[in-house]
Protein backbone atom coordinates (compact mmCIF):
# COMPACT_ATOMS: atom_id res chain seq x y z
CA UNK A 1 0.00 0.00 0.00
CA UNK A 2 1.33 3.79 -0.79
CA UNK A 3 2.21 5.78 1.98
CA UNK A 4 0.95 9.37 1.56
CA UNK A 5 3.67 11.31 2.92
CA UNK A 6 2.89 14.98 3.17
CA UNK A 7 4.95 17.56 0.90
CA UNK A 8 6.49 20.54 3.21
CA UNK A 9 4.38 22.61 1.44
CA UNK A 10 1.02 20.90 2.41
CA UNK A 11 2.47 20.36 5.97
CA UNK A 12 2.82 24.28 6.26
CA UNK A 13 -0.42 24.65 4.50
CA UNK A 14 -2.46 22.43 7.16
CA UNK A 15 -0.57 23.89 10.15
CA UNK A 16 -1.37 27.35 9.46
CA UNK A 17 -5.03 26.69 8.87
CA UNK A 18 -4.88 24.38 12.10
CA UNK A 19 -3.09 26.74 14.46
CA UNK A 20 -2.80 30.29 12.53
CA UNK A 21 -0.15 32.39 11.40
CA UNK A 22 2.14 31.40 14.51
CA UNK A 23 2.57 27.80 13.86
CA UNK A 24 3.01 28.37 10.41
CA UNK A 25 5.74 30.95 11.61
CA UNK A 26 7.26 28.15 14.05
CA UNK A 27 6.87 25.45 11.19
CA UNK A 28 8.84 27.47 8.72
CA UNK A 29 11.68 28.63 11.10
CA UNK A 30 11.70 24.44 11.78
CA UNK A 31 12.19 23.73 8.10
CA UNK A 32 15.21 26.52 8.05
CA UNK A 33 12.86 28.47 5.67
CA UNK A 34 13.10 31.26 8.39
CA UNK A 35 15.22 32.44 11.35
CA UNK A 36 13.22 31.23 14.77
CA UNK A 37 12.94 35.32 16.80
CA UNK A 38 15.73 35.30 19.03
CA UNK A 39 15.22 36.28 22.65
CA UNK A 40 15.50 39.81 23.96
CA UNK A 41 18.94 41.01 25.00
CA UNK A 42 18.48 43.71 26.68
CA UNK A 43 18.51 47.86 25.92
CA UNK A 44 20.50 49.69 23.30
CA UNK A 45 23.85 51.32 24.55
CA UNK A 46 25.62 54.14 23.87
CA UNK A 47 28.87 56.01 23.62
CA UNK A 48 28.75 57.71 27.14
CA UNK A 49 30.18 60.75 25.65
CA UNK A 50 27.76 60.94 23.00
CA UNK A 51 25.13 64.07 23.17
CA UNK A 52 27.93 66.70 24.82
CA UNK A 53 26.29 70.39 24.96
CA UNK A 54 22.90 69.05 22.91
CA UNK A 55 19.10 68.95 24.49
CA UNK A 56 16.71 66.64 24.27
CA UNK A 57 13.14 67.33 25.04
CA UNK A 58 10.93 64.36 25.61
CA UNK A 59 6.67 65.25 25.33
CA UNK A 60 5.31 62.98 27.79
CA UNK A 61 6.03 61.09 31.25
CA UNK A 62 4.25 57.76 30.45
CA UNK A 63 6.70 54.96 30.14
CA UNK A 64 7.47 55.38 26.94
CA UNK A 65 8.95 59.09 27.74
CA UNK A 66 10.70 57.49 31.23
CA UNK A 67 11.76 54.87 29.55
CA UNK A 68 13.95 56.78 26.86
CA UNK A 69 15.37 59.35 29.73
CA UNK A 70 16.47 56.18 31.32
CA UNK A 71 18.31 54.88 28.34
CA UNK A 72 20.17 58.39 27.95
CA UNK A 73 20.99 58.74 31.66
CA UNK A 74 24.64 57.80 30.87
CA UNK A 75 24.94 59.93 28.04
CA UNK A 76 26.27 63.05 27.97
CA UNK A 77 22.51 64.86 26.79
CA UNK A 78 20.53 67.65 28.69
CA UNK A 79 17.24 66.20 29.09
CA UNK A 80 14.02 67.75 29.53
CA UNK A 81 10.86 65.79 30.36
CA UNK A 82 7.83 68.28 29.84
CA UNK A 83 4.10 66.37 31.33
CA UNK A 84 1.04 68.48 31.36
CA UNK A 85 -0.27 66.43 34.35
CA UNK A 86 0.46 66.48 37.69
CA UNK A 87 1.70 62.98 38.00
CA UNK A 88 3.91 60.79 35.82
CA UNK A 89 3.39 57.51 34.74
CA UNK A 90 0.48 58.32 32.08
CA UNK A 91 -1.65 55.74 31.31
CA UNK A 92 0.31 53.40 33.88
CA UNK A 93 -2.29 55.00 36.48
CA UNK A 94 -2.94 53.68 39.76
CA UNK A 95 -5.32 54.65 41.98
CA UNK A 96 -5.52 54.84 45.93
CA UNK A 97 -7.24 56.59 48.26
CA UNK A 98 -7.62 60.35 48.03
CA UNK A 99 -7.00 60.27 44.27
CA UNK A 100 -8.48 62.48 41.72
CA UNK A 101 -10.12 61.44 38.43
CA UNK A 102 -10.71 64.71 36.49
CA UNK A 103 -12.30 64.01 32.94
CA UNK A 104 -12.96 66.86 30.89
CA UNK A 105 -16.16 67.37 28.67
CA UNK A 106 -19.91 66.64 29.57
CA UNK A 107 -21.90 63.49 29.68
CA UNK A 108 -24.94 62.79 27.18
CA UNK A 109 -26.76 65.11 28.65
CA UNK A 110 -24.55 68.22 28.09
CA UNK A 111 -23.76 67.99 32.17
CA UNK A 112 -19.47 68.65 32.93
CA UNK A 113 -18.35 65.74 34.07
CA UNK A 114 -17.73 65.93 38.27
CA UNK A 115 -14.43 65.61 40.18
CA UNK A 116 -13.99 62.11 41.67
CA UNK A 117 -12.07 61.42 44.44
CA UNK A 118 -10.52 57.68 45.41
CA UNK A 119 -11.92 56.93 48.59
CA UNK A 120 -10.75 53.09 48.98
CA UNK A 121 -9.65 52.53 52.50
CA UNK A 122 -6.13 52.85 53.04
CA UNK A 123 -3.55 49.92 53.24
CA UNK A 124 -1.13 48.67 50.99
CA UNK A 125 -3.87 46.10 48.88
CA UNK A 126 -6.55 48.72 48.47
CA UNK A 127 -5.78 50.13 44.57
CA UNK A 128 -7.08 50.04 41.31
CA UNK A 129 -5.22 49.90 38.06
CA UNK A 130 -7.30 51.83 36.28
CA UNK A 131 -4.40 51.92 33.00
CA UNK A 132 -2.24 48.82 32.02
CA UNK A 133 -2.96 45.59 34.91
CA UNK A 134 -0.58 42.70 33.43
CA UNK A 135 2.35 41.95 31.91
CA UNK A 136 2.67 38.79 29.56
CA UNK A 137 5.38 36.66 29.64
CA UNK A 138 6.22 37.24 26.41
CA UNK A 139 6.64 41.00 27.41
CA UNK A 140 10.28 40.18 27.62
CA UNK A 141 11.48 44.05 27.39
CA UNK A 142 9.21 45.48 30.20
CA UNK A 143 9.95 42.56 32.07
CA UNK A 144 13.40 43.18 31.71
CA UNK A 145 13.66 46.53 32.92
CA UNK A 146 11.31 45.70 36.01
CA UNK A 147 14.32 43.02 36.82
CA UNK A 148 16.64 46.03 36.22
CA UNK A 149 14.89 48.74 38.15
CA UNK A 150 14.00 46.18 41.41
CA UNK A 151 10.26 46.46 40.70
CA UNK A 152 8.68 43.64 42.83
CA UNK A 153 6.73 41.40 40.60
CA UNK A 154 3.70 38.84 41.59
CA UNK A 155 1.53 36.35 39.73
CA UNK A 156 -1.66 38.11 37.71
CA UNK A 157 -3.90 35.56 37.08
CA UNK A 158 -5.82 35.85 34.20
CA UNK A 159 -8.07 32.83 34.26
CA UNK A 160 -9.46 30.90 36.89
CA UNK A 161 -11.72 27.95 35.81
CA UNK A 162 -14.57 28.99 38.09
CA UNK A 163 -14.89 32.30 36.84
CA UNK A 164 -18.26 32.86 35.51
CA UNK A 165 -19.62 33.43 32.10
CA UNK A 166 -23.13 35.39 31.46
CA UNK A 167 -25.17 35.55 28.13
CA UNK A 168 -28.86 36.81 28.22
CA UNK A 169 -29.53 33.95 25.22
CA UNK A 170 -28.14 30.93 27.61
CA UNK A 171 -28.75 29.48 30.38
CA UNK A 172 -31.98 32.01 30.89
CA UNK A 173 -29.34 34.57 31.90
CA UNK A 174 -27.88 32.58 34.67
CA UNK A 175 -24.30 32.58 34.67
CA UNK A 176 -22.32 29.79 34.52
CA UNK A 177 -18.73 28.31 35.42
CA UNK A 178 -16.00 28.76 33.08
CA UNK A 179 -14.59 24.79 33.16
CA UNK A 180 -18.31 23.84 32.14
CA UNK A 181 -18.55 25.46 28.86
CA UNK A 182 -14.94 25.02 28.16
CA UNK A 183 -14.91 20.94 28.46
CA UNK A 184 -18.25 20.70 27.52
CA UNK A 185 -17.38 21.90 24.06
CA UNK A 186 -13.97 20.16 24.15
CA UNK A 187 -16.28 16.69 24.56
CA UNK A 188 -18.70 17.59 22.12
CA UNK A 189 -15.60 18.62 19.32
CA UNK A 190 -13.69 15.11 20.27
CA UNK A 191 -16.85 13.13 19.96
CA UNK A 192 -17.79 14.57 16.65
CA UNK A 193 -13.99 14.33 15.36
CA UNK A 194 -14.12 10.56 16.86
CA UNK A 195 -17.00 9.76 14.38
CA UNK A 196 -15.18 11.47 11.66
CA UNK A 197 -11.67 9.50 12.39
CA UNK A 198 -12.38 6.85 9.35
CA UNK A 199 -13.46 9.12 6.46
CA UNK A 200 -11.61 10.31 3.79
CA UNK A 201 -10.82 13.79 4.63
CA UNK A 202 -9.04 12.70 7.91
CA UNK A 203 -7.15 9.55 6.43
CA UNK A 204 -6.13 12.12 3.78
CA UNK A 205 -4.39 14.77 6.95
CA UNK A 206 -3.09 11.46 8.87
CA UNK A 207 -0.38 8.69 8.30
CA UNK A 208 -1.94 5.17 7.55
CA UNK A 209 -2.17 3.43 10.79
CA UNK A 210 -2.36 6.51 13.24
CA UNK A 211 -6.32 5.89 12.91
CA UNK A 212 -6.44 4.39 16.29
CA UNK A 213 -3.73 6.93 17.94
CA UNK A 214 -6.03 9.69 16.80
CA UNK A 215 -8.87 7.99 18.61
CA UNK A 216 -6.71 7.27 21.49
CA UNK A 217 -5.51 10.91 22.15
CA UNK A 218 -9.38 12.12 20.90
CA UNK A 219 -10.90 10.14 24.01
CA UNK A 220 -8.42 11.76 26.41
CA UNK A 221 -8.37 15.21 25.08
CA UNK A 222 -12.68 15.35 25.48
CA UNK A 223 -13.00 12.93 28.24
CA UNK A 224 -14.93 10.63 25.89
CA UNK A 225 -16.85 7.11 26.97
CA UNK A 226 -16.82 4.02 25.10
CA UNK A 227 -20.46 3.36 24.02
CA UNK A 228 -21.71 1.03 21.35
CA UNK A 229 -18.71 0.51 19.44
CA UNK A 230 -18.34 4.48 19.47
CA UNK A 231 -17.08 7.49 22.02
CA UNK A 232 -19.55 9.45 23.71
CA UNK A 233 -19.39 12.41 25.85
CA UNK A 234 -21.63 11.80 28.17
CA UNK A 235 -20.32 14.53 31.27
CA UNK A 236 -16.47 14.52 32.98
CA UNK A 237 -15.18 15.57 36.12
CA UNK A 238 -13.49 17.81 34.88
CA UNK A 239 -16.10 20.11 34.55
CA UNK A 240 -16.61 19.87 38.39
CA UNK A 241 -20.11 18.28 39.87
CA UNK A 242 -23.44 19.19 41.07
CA UNK A 243 -22.59 17.09 44.27
CA UNK A 244 -19.15 17.01 45.25
CA UNK A 245 -17.26 14.13 46.21
CA UNK A 246 -17.17 13.56 50.12
CA UNK A 247 -16.18 11.52 52.91
CA UNK A 248 -17.42 8.00 53.31
CA UNK A 249 -19.90 6.98 50.83
CA UNK A 250 -20.26 10.20 48.86
CA UNK A 251 -19.04 9.48 45.55
CA UNK A 252 -19.99 12.73 44.44
CA UNK A 253 -22.29 13.73 40.96
CA UNK A 254 -21.81 14.42 37.96
CA UNK A 255 -23.52 18.08 36.10
CA UNK A 256 -25.28 17.60 33.13
CA UNK A 257 -23.00 18.80 30.00
CA UNK A 258 -24.96 21.47 28.13
CA UNK A 259 -26.23 20.41 25.02
CA UNK A 260 -23.91 21.10 22.06
CA UNK A 261 -26.50 23.19 19.84
CA UNK A 262 -27.45 24.90 22.80
CA UNK A 263 -23.86 26.25 23.45
CA UNK A 264 -23.60 26.88 19.41
CA UNK A 265 -27.01 28.75 19.26
CA UNK A 266 -26.28 31.31 21.94
CA UNK A 267 -22.93 31.61 21.39
CA UNK A 268 -22.23 31.88 24.76
CA UNK A 269 -18.15 30.96 24.12
CA UNK A 270 -17.53 34.74 22.65
CA UNK A 271 -17.91 36.04 25.86
CA UNK A 272 -14.25 35.22 27.00
CA UNK A 273 -13.85 31.16 26.71
CA UNK A 274 -11.11 31.48 24.32
CA UNK A 275 -9.28 35.12 25.58
CA UNK A 276 -6.50 32.72 27.25
CA UNK A 277 -5.44 31.05 24.23
CA UNK A 278 -4.17 34.31 22.68
CA UNK A 279 -0.11 34.53 23.47
CA UNK A 280 -0.10 38.02 25.39
CA UNK A 281 -2.99 36.08 27.53
CA UNK A 282 -1.30 32.48 28.34
CA UNK A 283 -0.03 31.74 31.68
CA UNK A 284 1.51 33.10 33.32
CA UNK A 285 1.59 36.67 33.59
CA UNK A 286 2.72 39.30 35.97
CA UNK A 287 2.01 42.29 37.70
CA UNK A 288 3.66 45.10 40.01
CA UNK A 289 3.09 44.61 43.69
CA UNK A 290 1.42 47.24 45.38
CA UNK A 291 0.24 48.92 41.88
CA UNK A 292 1.31 49.01 38.18
CA UNK A 293 2.36 52.73 38.66
CA UNK A 294 5.79 51.82 40.45
CA UNK A 295 6.84 50.84 37.17
CA UNK A 296 6.59 54.46 36.32
CA UNK A 297 7.92 55.26 39.28
CA UNK A 298 10.77 53.51 39.23
CA UNK A 299 11.89 54.14 36.24
CA UNK A 300 11.78 58.31 37.46
CA UNK A 301 14.07 57.09 40.11
CA UNK A 302 16.53 55.81 38.14
CA UNK A 303 17.00 59.00 35.89
CA UNK A 304 20.11 60.61 35.42
CA UNK A 305 21.10 64.09 37.20
CA UNK A 306 21.18 65.66 33.63
CA UNK A 307 17.56 65.25 33.28
CA UNK A 308 14.90 67.44 34.41
CA UNK A 309 11.06 66.18 34.88
CA UNK A 310 9.09 69.22 34.61
CA UNK A 311 5.16 68.31 35.53
CA UNK A 312 1.83 70.43 34.80
CA UNK A 313 3.67 72.37 31.92
CA UNK A 314 1.14 71.81 28.45
CA UNK A 315 3.01 71.82 25.29
CA UNK A 316 1.10 74.28 23.72
CA UNK A 317 2.76 74.41 20.11
CA UNK A 318 6.07 73.06 18.28
CA UNK A 319 8.26 74.39 15.48
CA UNK A 320 11.82 73.60 14.22
CA UNK A 321 14.60 74.95 12.24
CA UNK A 322 16.99 73.52 10.28
CA UNK A 323 19.15 72.85 13.94
CA UNK A 324 16.64 73.10 16.41
CA UNK A 325 13.16 72.47 18.00
CA UNK A 326 10.77 74.95 19.53
CA UNK A 327 8.65 74.10 22.02
CA UNK A 328 6.38 76.23 23.87
CA UNK A 329 4.45 75.17 27.10
CA UNK A 330 2.33 76.48 29.61
CA UNK A 331 5.19 76.70 32.47
CA UNK A 332 6.95 79.18 31.28
CA UNK A 333 6.70 82.06 28.96
CA UNK A 334 9.92 81.07 27.17
CA UNK A 335 9.79 78.54 24.63
CA UNK A 336 11.84 75.56 25.16
CA UNK A 337 15.05 75.47 22.37
CA UNK A 338 16.23 72.06 21.92
CA UNK A 339 18.33 70.12 19.43
CA UNK A 340 15.73 67.13 19.65
CA UNK A 341 12.33 66.23 20.79
CA UNK A 342 11.12 62.74 21.45
CA UNK A 343 7.30 62.92 20.97
CA UNK A 344 5.07 59.95 23.22
CA UNK A 345 2.10 62.47 22.99
CA UNK A 346 -1.73 60.68 21.69
CA UNK A 347 -1.11 60.80 17.58
CA UNK A 348 -3.87 63.07 17.49
CA UNK A 349 -2.85 65.47 20.06
CA UNK A 350 0.37 65.75 18.26
CA UNK A 351 -1.17 66.88 15.14
CA UNK A 352 -3.26 70.28 16.62
CA UNK A 353 0.45 71.27 17.91
CA UNK A 354 2.30 71.10 15.06
CA UNK A 355 2.74 74.24 13.12
CA UNK A 356 3.62 74.89 9.10
CA UNK A 357 7.51 73.73 9.72
CA UNK A 358 6.11 69.87 9.13
CA UNK A 359 5.21 68.27 6.44
CA UNK A 360 1.21 68.19 6.17
CA UNK A 361 1.10 64.60 5.01
CA UNK A 362 2.61 63.83 8.36
CA UNK A 363 0.31 65.84 9.79
CA UNK A 364 -2.86 64.57 8.33
CA UNK A 365 -1.71 60.87 9.23
CA UNK A 366 -1.07 61.84 12.60
CA UNK A 367 -4.93 62.74 12.48
CA UNK A 368 -5.81 59.93 11.00
CA UNK A 369 -5.43 57.67 13.61
CA UNK A 370 -7.93 56.06 15.48
CA UNK A 371 -7.29 56.08 19.32
CA UNK A 372 -9.85 53.66 21.12
CA UNK A 373 -12.38 54.70 23.44
CA UNK A 374 -11.75 52.04 26.77
CA UNK A 375 -13.59 52.41 30.37
CA UNK A 376 -12.54 51.00 33.59
CA UNK A 377 -15.03 50.92 36.84
CA UNK A 378 -13.15 50.23 40.51
CA UNK A 379 -15.07 48.67 43.71
CA UNK A 380 -14.11 48.43 46.91
CA UNK A 381 -15.91 44.77 48.07
CA UNK A 382 -16.88 44.43 51.87
CA UNK A 383 -16.19 40.97 51.49
CA UNK A 384 -14.45 38.13 49.60
CA UNK A 385 -17.53 36.78 48.18
CA UNK A 386 -16.25 35.49 44.90
CA UNK A 387 -14.29 33.35 46.99
CA UNK A 388 -16.42 32.28 49.66
CA UNK A 389 -19.52 31.38 47.33
CA UNK A 390 -18.15 30.91 44.28
CA UNK A 391 -14.09 29.47 44.68
CA UNK A 392 -12.86 32.16 42.73
CA UNK A 393 -9.41 32.85 43.07
CA UNK A 394 -8.57 35.75 40.41
CA UNK A 395 -9.17 35.31 37.02
CA UNK A 396 -11.97 37.03 34.95
CA UNK A 397 -15.80 36.56 34.61
CA UNK A 398 -17.22 37.48 31.11
CA UNK A 399 -20.75 39.02 30.13
CA UNK A 400 -22.31 40.37 27.19
CA UNK A 401 -24.02 43.19 30.08
CA UNK A 402 -22.19 46.63 28.96
CA UNK A 403 -19.49 45.98 31.63
CA UNK A 404 -17.99 43.00 29.82
CA UNK A 405 -15.58 42.33 32.26
CA UNK A 406 -15.40 41.78 36.20
CA UNK A 407 -11.56 41.19 37.63
CA UNK A 408 -10.79 39.62 41.02
CA UNK A 409 -7.49 40.56 42.46
CA UNK A 410 -4.73 38.09 42.40
CA UNK A 411 -3.61 38.85 46.15
CA UNK A 412 -5.22 38.92 49.42
CA UNK A 413 -6.69 35.81 49.65
CA UNK A 414 -8.43 35.38 52.04
CA UNK A 415 -8.48 38.55 53.26
CA UNK A 416 -11.41 40.59 54.57
CA UNK A 417 -12.02 43.04 51.52
CA UNK A 418 -10.88 43.50 48.51
CA UNK A 419 -10.71 46.03 44.93
CA UNK A 420 -12.77 44.62 42.26
CA UNK A 421 -12.28 45.71 38.29
CA UNK A 422 -16.15 46.15 38.08
CA UNK A 423 -15.77 47.03 34.10
CA UNK A 424 -13.62 47.19 31.45
CA UNK A 425 -14.96 48.00 28.32
CA UNK A 426 -13.45 49.64 24.98
CA UNK A 427 -14.62 50.50 20.91
CA UNK A 428 -18.68 51.68 20.78
CA UNK A 429 -19.42 50.17 23.92
CA UNK A 430 -16.89 52.23 26.27
CA UNK A 431 -18.01 55.16 23.70
CA UNK A 432 -21.41 55.33 24.82
CA UNK A 433 -20.12 54.13 28.66
CA UNK A 434 -17.93 56.95 28.87
CA UNK A 435 -20.65 59.70 27.69
CA UNK A 436 -22.63 58.20 30.80
CA UNK A 437 -22.28 60.16 34.39
CA UNK A 438 -20.12 58.76 37.13
CA UNK A 439 -23.14 57.64 38.98
CA UNK A 440 -24.72 56.44 35.35
CA UNK A 441 -21.94 54.45 35.11
CA UNK A 442 -21.85 52.80 39.15
CA UNK A 443 -25.87 52.14 38.00
CA UNK A 444 -24.68 50.17 34.83
CA UNK A 445 -21.92 48.36 36.51
CA UNK A 446 -23.79 47.15 39.47
CA UNK A 447 -26.32 45.86 37.00
CA UNK A 448 -23.68 43.75 35.33
CA UNK A 449 -22.17 42.49 38.76
CA UNK A 450 -25.62 41.68 40.00
CA UNK A 451 -25.85 39.33 36.63
CA UNK A 452 -22.47 37.39 37.12
CA UNK A 453 -23.03 37.10 40.91
CA UNK A 454 -26.90 37.60 41.90
CA UNK A 455 -27.77 38.41 45.14
CA UNK A 456 -24.17 38.71 46.45
CA UNK A 457 -22.88 42.00 44.24
CA UNK A 458 -24.89 44.92 44.81
CA UNK A 459 -24.67 44.31 48.48
CA UNK A 460 -21.07 43.62 48.85
CA UNK A 461 -19.62 46.37 46.96
CA UNK A 462 -19.49 50.22 47.23
CA UNK A 463 -16.86 53.11 46.98
CA UNK A 464 -17.22 53.09 43.49
CA UNK A 465 -15.10 54.98 41.17
CA UNK A 466 -14.82 55.41 37.16
CA UNK A 467 -12.91 56.20 34.36
CA UNK A 468 -13.00 57.39 30.53
CA UNK A 469 -9.39 57.50 28.87
CA UNK A 470 -11.01 59.21 25.88
CA UNK A 471 -12.19 61.91 28.39
CA UNK A 472 -9.17 62.38 30.60
CA UNK A 473 -6.53 65.50 30.20
CA UNK A 474 -4.19 64.77 27.65
CA UNK A 475 -5.24 61.61 26.70
CA UNK A 476 -7.32 60.37 23.38
CA UNK A 477 -8.19 56.90 24.40
CA UNK A 478 -6.92 53.49 25.53
CA UNK A 479 -4.59 52.71 22.75
CA UNK A 480 -4.30 53.12 19.03
CA UNK A 481 -5.85 51.42 16.33
CA UNK A 482 -4.88 50.58 12.83
CA UNK A 483 -6.45 48.71 10.13
CA UNK A 484 -3.74 46.71 8.09
CA UNK A 485 -1.54 47.97 10.21
CA UNK A 486 1.55 46.50 8.35
CA UNK A 487 0.53 48.75 5.60
CA UNK A 488 -1.15 51.34 6.66
CA UNK A 489 -0.42 54.63 5.14
CA UNK A 490 -1.03 56.31 7.93
CA UNK A 491 1.60 54.27 10.27
CA UNK A 492 4.16 53.93 7.87
CA UNK A 493 4.47 57.90 8.07
CA UNK A 494 4.73 58.39 11.25
CA UNK A 495 7.48 56.33 11.55
CA UNK A 496 9.92 57.95 9.80
CA UNK A 497 11.53 60.96 11.56
CA UNK A 498 10.33 64.92 10.98
CA UNK A 499 13.72 66.56 10.81
CA UNK A 500 14.74 66.88 14.26
CA UNK A 501 11.28 65.17 15.59
CA UNK A 502 11.20 61.00 16.56
CA UNK A 503 8.20 59.57 18.03
CA UNK A 504 7.94 56.93 20.78
CA UNK A 505 4.70 55.23 22.41
CA UNK A 506 2.96 52.25 22.49
CA UNK A 507 0.94 53.19 19.25
CA UNK A 508 4.32 53.50 17.35
CA UNK A 509 4.57 49.67 17.59
CA UNK A 510 2.80 46.59 16.90
CA UNK A 511 2.13 45.73 21.04
CA UNK A 512 -0.48 48.86 20.78
CA UNK A 513 -2.05 49.59 24.62
CA UNK A 514 0.77 47.07 26.02
CA UNK A 515 3.90 48.76 28.50
CA UNK A 516 6.05 46.16 26.01
CA UNK A 517 5.50 48.87 22.80
CA UNK A 518 6.01 51.81 24.66
CA UNK A 519 9.45 50.92 25.87
CA UNK A 520 10.15 48.71 22.44
CA UNK A 521 9.43 52.32 20.83
CA UNK A 522 10.97 54.23 23.54
CA UNK A 523 14.86 52.16 22.53
CA UNK A 524 14.01 52.81 18.58
CA UNK A 525 13.11 56.49 19.34
CA UNK A 526 16.75 57.23 21.48
CA UNK A 527 18.52 54.79 18.71
CA UNK A 528 17.53 57.23 16.04
CA UNK A 529 18.59 60.67 17.97
CA UNK A 530 21.82 59.05 18.99
CA UNK A 531 22.57 58.13 15.48
CA UNK A 532 21.20 61.42 14.06
CA UNK A 533 23.43 63.38 16.74
CA UNK A 534 26.35 61.20 15.80
CA UNK A 535 25.73 62.52 11.94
Amino acid sequence: MKRNVLSRRQFLGRMGTLGGLGAAYYGMANFGLLPLVQAYTGPPRFDRQSGKGQHIVILGAGIGGLCAAYLLRKTNFKITIIEPNPYIGGRCLTLRRGDPVNEHGTDRRGRPFRMQYCEFDEGPDFYFNAGPGRIPQSHTAILRYCKELKVRLQPYIFACRSNLLQDEDFNQGKPVRLRWIKHDLRGHIAELLSHAAGSEAVNHAIAPGRRQALLRMLRHYGSLKESEHSFKYLGTSRGGYREKPGAGLRPGVLRRPFDLNELLDSEIWQTGLFSDMYLYWQTSLMQAEGGMDHIGKAFRDRLGPQTQVVLNAKATNISQTADKMIIKHTKSDTPIKADYCISTMAPPLLHRLLDGSFQPSFKAALAKIYMVPACKVGWQAKSRFWEEENEIYGGISWTRHAIKQLWYPSHGFHSSKGILTGAYNYGAVANKFGLMSHADRLAVALEGGEKLHPDLFERNVDKGISLAWQNMPNQSGGWAYYKDQAHNPAYLSINQPQGRLVLAGDYLSFLSGWMEGAVRSAELAVNRITQMAAA
